[in-house]
């Protein structure tokens, strides 16, 4: 009995909502390179783009760039609230 009510308690916390941490450079760069899998060759090409731009911020591939807002929204405080939109439930 006492395993089950272990059990049951554990998975209750598991069901308790917590805040976000959100997505993170890694998370952004994960997200990037499964993208660029469902490119087609012709948009591919982004990687030429990327390689061409000499933005300091990050480097010049598509996991790197993914991240670029946070980076920007880092030197530039007052951009922060174009990084995303909050909308209601």
């Amino acid at each position: 009995m006492p395993a089950r009510a272990f059990a049951a308690g554990f998975v209750s916390l598991l069901l308790v909502p917590t805040s976000a941490l959100a997505w993170g450079r890694t998370g952004h760069a994960v997200v990037a390179d499964i993208a660029r899998g469902y490119l087609t060759p012709k948009a591919a090409a982004v990687d030429a783009i990327l390689a061409s731009d000499a933005d300091p911020l990050t480097t010049q591939d598509l996991a790197a760039r993914a991240s670029w807002a946070d980076a920007w929204r880092a030197q530039r405080k007052d951009t922060a609230s174009w990084h995303f939109v909050n909308n209601p439930i």
